[in-house]
């Protein structure tokens, strides 16, 4: 039922304390001068990926005709609309992009045979893998590190999977990129077949 009255977002905890604002920075840097190029503060309830767009272009804008050598995102900027600005733009940004852990990706991680393993307890895989709502399929990188050897390990546990001791032994993050490297270099190290 309408009341004519718009109703205010809750800002208050359980005990009815005001709860501080919080932000999300975005913040693009120089690595070889090790600078700031650009920094953005955004409302703590803003989605990351809203307004992405007006981001870069200030940031080529202050740079000039400096190129980006690899932009890197967090999963709130994993989304067609960004991946297409990025790769279709008059010069394309190699970019890196944390993904999110769908089920069809955690379906594509937990099927994956070769793994390269750079480091006693970490493990790398490269895969094609293709959304539904993409044109074509895009690369992604894998990388488990197992808990047993790197208890503090970043990533997740692959939820759909989590009944299977061998995936289960293992924390997973995955990737989105347009780079044609290989996903680590071993210096000669081992690949892992895990058949």
């Amino acid at each position: 039922m309408a009341t004519g009255k718009v109703q205010k977002k809750d800002t208050t905890n359980i005990n009815g304390q005001k709860l501080p604002s919080s932000h999300h920075p975005i913040v693009a840097f120089i690595t070889d001068v090790e600078m700031a190029a650009n920094f953005r503060l955004r409302p703590g309830d803003a989605h990351m990926a809203n307004n992405f767009r007006a981001f870069p272009e200030d940031t080529f804008h202050f740079i000039g005709d400096k190129k980006i050598g690899l932009l890197r995102l967090d999963s709130g900027f994993y989304s067609q609309e960004i991946f297409d600005y990025l790769e279709d733009g008059e010069t394309p940004v190699n970019y890196i992009i944390a993904a999110p852990m769908y089920q069809p990706v955690q379906r594509k991680i937990a099927a994956g045979r070769t793994w390269l393993q750079p480091d006693e307890g970490i493990e790398i895989m490269g895969f094609e893998y293709k959304a539904e709502d993409w044109a074509s399929p895009r690369r992604m990188i894998a990388v488990r590190q197992k808990i047993k050897t790197r208890p503090k390990a970043a990533g997740k546990q692959l939820s759909l999977f989590a009944d299977n001791w061998e995936i289960s032994g293992y924390r997973y993050s995955c990737y989105v990129t347009i780079l044609t490297l290989p996903p680590v270099f071993t210096g000669g190290g081992p690949i892992v077949r895990t058949e």
